[in-house]
């Protein structure tokens, strides 16, 4: 009787384990980001990595610096990163994950100490706009301010009729941007300009529809484009751009847009210099897509 129970002991122990086992196959990291005054740090990206499958798990920092990753590979090593603009890196390395593990890995981040150059502004009329230079214009007849459906009753809802508009005339290469990148754009051009290369920007500002007709006569005069926007480089401005032109004509592109990455916490103007997106990346973005030619 006595062989009998304890054999039963040892099974329902042997069962437990089994259902523990089959029930828990992942682990996690947890913890909290702080800043150099132990204030939390909201929008901090974590990423971690599984070294020997190159498996990366992300996350940020909700409003009072905590954070969790979820569903983790068992074992290791792992590298784990924390940063966030204006702050030092943070790294951990070589440290693996038990299974059903829920490590805790927090930190207080360290400012980085950048020294800022002065900026001078100086600005002065150069005459670009004048009586004999009004820029791109749309000429909307009697009939179609009577026809055309107005919802805001301001003169945007007649400049929809115009979906894109050529800002600079240019041979050597075309820049088709959006939004705020239309500026950055614009900025390049007159810097190129300095190197002896001309480019004709365009501003797009609807994606769909696009002004495919627009873009098709720009390039059949310069031979090559970059488009330049502030959206993730997948399912945005240049990859419509890129299958109007694999369908009518293909040419040599180049893409100014975020590289498929977690997002960051900062100004935009740090934002806009951490991913690249401003005259510089342009510049760099025409001067390749010219040698492509």
């Amino acid at each position: 009787m006595k062989k009998i129970t304890l054999l039963s002991v040892i099974t329902f122990l042997f069962m437990t384990a089994m259902s523990f086992a089959q029930g828990v196959t992942t682990s996690s990291i947890n913890g909290r980001v702080l800043d150099n005054n132990d204030g939390p740090l909201p929008g901090a990206n974590i990423i971690a990595t599984h070294v020997p499958t190159g498996s990366v798990y992300g996350a940020v920092t909700d409003f009072d610096g905590f954070y969790r990753l979820t569903n983790m590979k068992s074992g290791g090593p792992y590298t784990l990163t924390i940063t966030y603009v204006g702050f030092q890196d943070f790294k951990k390395e070589g440290f693996s994950l038990s299974l059903g593990e829920s490590k805790r890995v927090s930190t207080k981040m360290v400012e980085s100490a950048n020294a800022l150059d002065e900026i001078v502004i100086t600005a002065q009329n150069n005459g670009i706009f004048n009586s004999n230079k009004t820029g791109s214009e749309t000429s909307i007849s009697e009939r179609d301010i009577n026809t055309l459906p107005t919802v805001s009753r301001s003169l945007a809802d007649f400049a929809r009729v115009t979906p894109s508009a050529q800002l600079t005339e240019g041979n050597d290469v075309t820049i088709v941007a959006t939004g705020h990148l239309v500026w950055e754009a614009l900025q390049a051009a007159e810097q190129l300009e300095t190197k002896g290369i001309t480019a004709e920007v365009i501003n797009i500002h609807t994606i769909k529809p696009l002004d495919e007709d627009i873009i098709l006569k720009s390039i059949a005069k310069t031979g090559c484009i970059v488009t330049a926007e502030e959206h993730n480089k997948f399912g945005g401005l240049g990859e419509s751009v890129a299958r109007c032109l694999a369908t009518n004509t293909p040419t040599p592109q180049e893409f100014v847009a975020v590289n498929d990455s977690f997002g960051e916490s900062a100004t935009p103007a740090q934002l806009m210099e951490k991913y690249e997106l401003n005259d510089k990346a342009i510049i760099k973005a025409v001067e390749k897509v010219i040698s492509r030619k």
